[in-house]
């Protein structure tokens, strides 16, 4: 369902009942709160060693602290991680607004990570679960790019999502800023608006010559937006899709429950490249997987 100019996105609320969340970092961790913490896995023990455990409980079995490192003392004010040689980026989330952005952190040594810049998100928007980074060799750029969505803090947010230069990362540059769906789909009346969709998440990828990013559409039923950014100074959109385009991936569930009640709508995804194929994983609140 469209959401109005002058409204935040219900959704863009994420749900949050604890301080850590964690993504891998190469063979470590990196939970998610007030700080970044690394952790590192070791062997698991043999199954007849290790003690019975609920399925619904979690476990610190088998992992290790290796460091923290307070990034921010606004509660619930971490959201995204992502590592690229060495080097972690975290987002700032709503908590955070108006100094929302990506904090830049040198893990190069585990035992005592550093945090050598902040890429600024702007005054009206906030990162959330779109924290990308990856190296880019294309005919318009060479080097590594740090993809983050663009969601509403008022409205007067960018939206989209914006590109940054951090080939190094100590001194990250800009390449494009709040670049997304500027067009409203109405059947009758379509029209530009002020800004980019609001995004929820986004990530990218290289396939041959050309490189592509896909965001989540906060404002639309057309909710996955795709764009071509091999010139990352200037990213054009290239398609938009939404559940009503696989009818066969409908359910029960499709037309939303709790507090979404109203329809299922894209929350993440992640794009794989398998056998020389490129695979979307789309993540849909109520829908699954598609």
């Amino acid at each position: 369902p469209s959401v109005g100019d002058n409204a935040v996105p219900a959704r863009s609320r994420k749900e949050r009942s604890g301080a850590d969340v964690g993504k891998k970092l190469g063979g470590a961790v990196v939970g998610l709160g007030l700080c970044a913490v690394l952790v590192v896995a070791g062997a698991v023990p043999a199954a007849s060693t290790r003690p019975a455990v609920r399925a619904a409980r979690g476990s610190i079995e088998n992992m290790k602290v290796v460091s923290k490192l307070r990034l921010t003392r606004t509660r619930e004010g971490i959201t995204d991680v992502y590592a690229l040689n060495g080097y972690a980026y975290v987002g700032a989330w709503y908590p955070t607004c108006p100094k929302a952005g990506v904090h830049v952190v040198d893990v190069r040594n585990p035992e005592r990570p550093k945090k050598v810049a902040f890429v600024p998100a702007g005054r009206h928007d906030y990162v959330s679960e779109g924290v990308f980074a990856m190296h880019m060799n294309t005919d318009d750029f060479t080097g590594d790019i740090l993809i983050m969505d663009n969601e509403a803090c008022d409205n007067k947010y960018l939206g989209g999502m914006s590109i940054w230069n951090v080939t190094d990362p100590t001194h990250p540059k800009p390449l494009a800023k709040g670049v997304g769906d500027r067009v409203r789909n109405h059947p009758t009346n379509p029209r530009t608006k002020r800004h980019a969709s609001s995004s929820h998440s986004a990530m990218a990828w290289q396939a041959g010559d050309n490189a592509y990013a896909v965001l989540v559409d906060n404002e639309e039923r057309l909710d996955v937006d795709i764009l071509d950014i091999t010139d990352p100074r200037s990213p054009q959109l290239i398609g938009e899709f939404g559940l009503d385009d696989w009818p066969q991936a409908k359910n029960e569930q499709a037309r939303g429950m709790g507090a979404f009640i109203s329809a299922s709508f894209h929350h993440d995804m992640w794009v794989k490249e398998i056998d020389g194929h490129f695979y979307m994983l789309l993540s849909y609140w109520d829908a699954g997987w598609i």
